[in-house]
């Protein structure tokens, strides 16, 4: 993708980060900066990749981080490893973009908690299995908007 394109997304990922954050009980189901981090990774550049989840990730933290740095180890945990596997499998096909898309915000709330237990944070009561699969499936299928409108203007291109 171009750098005005991933300019362009995370502006307006941030903006809906926002608007999330007016409804708290709907913004929480919501993760578009990881998803904006997950559709740079899944071109398999990973200098990109790299520096499109620390822009993310910090723009997270700052916005409703516990502590910063942790939103920006979660998006580089999950976009860098992604961007590599990129290289060797096409991601950018519907499928596999969708799974991804998909994973993304299980896989932020396990690090997340991964992170939390290292640091001997206290994580408050779990909610349940509900939650994570309502906001796996809610950016799932925003990242999956997101991806078809970008695949059907041409600002994916494959390679390193």
């Amino acid at each position: 993708m171009k750098g005005r394109v991933i300019a362009g997304l995370i502006a307006a990922a941030f903006v809906l980060e926002v608007l999330g954050g007016l409804q708290p009980t709907l913004g929480r189901l919501v993760d578009p900066l990881l998803l904006v981090a997950v559709l740079a990774a899944l071109t398999g550049r990973t200098g990109a990749a790299f520096a499109v989840a620390l822009v993310t990730g910090f723009l997270a933290d700052g916005w409703s981080s516990r502590w910063i740095g942790e939103q920006a180890l979660t998006h580089l945990l999950i976009a860098y490893p992604l961007a590599l596997l990129a290289r060797r499998v096409d991601l950018l096909a519907p499928v596999p973009a969708l799974l991804m898309l998909t994973a993304a915000s299980p896989a932020a709330w396990t690090i997340g908690l991964g992170i939390a237990a290292l640091l001997d944070v206290p994580t408050g009561s779990g909610a349940g299995i509900a939650p994570w699969i309502a906001t796996a499936l809610v950016n799932g299928l925003l990242g999956f908007a997101a991806y078809e409108v970008l695949r059907r203007r041409g600002a994916f291109t494959a390679g390193p």
